[in-house]
């Protein structure tokens, strides 16, 4: 039970208190406000704040539970921090300040105060100001992802977004962020890299699958010649702890680089240190001055990933073994990094059908 009550001054509202009783006791608290209408939105947060976390959550000497947009952006921020990896991290970041930014301005506190003309209003704001259709539906995508999960967590009783706005899917507007190399590609950029430092990684990279941290981590450790396995630490579909890592059979291509690397080496020495020597976006760059030297395509350094999935499946590996290769846990996902060549006249040619009409028919049935 909870109630506000108005304290004056010479008959002038100078505060709303909040006043409830806890194990038969009376207690009260200041809202900070004279504006009742703001008083009532605190009292209804504070209401829920109490069903929750239970008697002591809005004592003076406890800090209450803040359940304001910003708050609840920050603890989510806070969370994701220890979850997911930096890059991630700084990108959800930019999405919180952006929208945290706009609801600022508009003088928006609370959820219930959130509606869907007013996300329209953002998305458009947010498309005049420049920014492209892939991000803002990011920005989006992180608010209602802390939106559900404030659902599920019974903090607050619905979406007050019935209708979040839709943005239409489009071709980027670089094509090279897309699509995967073929055999002949990959077979010219690896002898480009020939005698270069970073031919061992480039190799590994096209007969793994792997993504760039996760290369770039492996240790001598991980690679275990016996089983003839490499033990992938996943970077990024963590579920749960029987999927923290990936195992992968060592390709015979790359047993000789592998056997030079782990030779005398110590079990916790990096396998690519030279790799790691050099700044983050190194592995990139060596990449994209190969393809524009060689007049292919850029498609990204996970483009090698996206060919690694789809050189498996022309060589007849199912789409659960693909799967289980690029650590995923959605065969969806998987989907997207097997690109399926359009198909070829020998393959149609082989397409074989009836015609009731055919006049060599009857001789060919006898």
């Amino acid at each position: 039970m909870s109630w506000l009550v108005a304290r004056k001054r010479r008959k002038k509202v100078v505060s709303y208190e909040y006043r409830w009783k806890e194990r038969g006791i009376e207690k009260s608290k200041s809202t900070g406000t004279k504006d009742k209408s703001i008083a009532l939105k605190i009292k209804k947060k504070w209401d829920a704040a109490l069903t929750i976390y239970g008697p002591g959550v809005l004592d003076e000497k406890q800090k209450p539970v803040d359940i304001s947009i910003t708050a609840q952006i920050e603890q989510f921020l806070k969370e994701k921090r220890v979850e997911i990896k930096g890059g991630t991290v700084r990108r959800y970041e930019y999405h919180a300040r952006y929208l945290q930014d706009f609801f600022k301005v508009r003088h928006i506190k609370f959820f219930d105060e959130l509606s869907a003309a007013l996300m329209r209003e953002y998305k458009t704001e947010r498309l005049e100001a420049g920014r492209s259709q892939k991000t803002v539906f990011e920005e989006l995508a992180f608010f209602r992802s802390l939106i559900r999960r404030l659902i599920e967590e019974e903090t607050i009783e619905k979406d007050p977004v019935r209708a979040w706005p839709k943005l239409q899917k489009r071709i980027p507007a670089k094509p090279e962020t897309l699509g995967y190399y073929n055999a002949e590609e990959i077979g010219r950029i690896l002898d480009y890299f020939k005698d270069k430092e970073i031919y061992d990684f480039m190799l590994a990279a096209f007969l793994t699958g792997a993504r760039l941290g996760e290369l770039k981590n492996l240790r001598v450790w991980d690679i275990d010649m016996t089983a003839g396995i490499i033990r992938f630490t996943n970077e990024k579909t963590v579920s749960s702890y029987g999927n923290v890592h990936k195992f992968l059979p060592i390709h015979q291509d790359l047993l000789p680089v592998l056997v030079k690397r782990t030779k005398n080496a110590l079990p916790a020495a990096w396998l690519f240190p030279e790799v790691r020597a050099k700044h983050d976006s190194w592995p990139r760059v060596q990449l994209g001055y190969a393809c524009r030297n060689l007049g292919i395509q850029y498609k990204r350094f996970h483009g090698t990933r996206h060919s690694f999935g789809t050189l498996m499946l022309e060589t007849g590996a199912t789409i659960t073994e693909i799967s289980h290769a690029l650590g995923h846990t959605n065969l969806t996902t998987t989907q997207r990094y097997s690109h399926m060549r359009p198909v070829r006249p020998e393959k149609l040619n082989q397409l074989k059908v009836i015609r009731l009409n055919d006049p060599g028919r009857d001789e060919k049935t006898g």
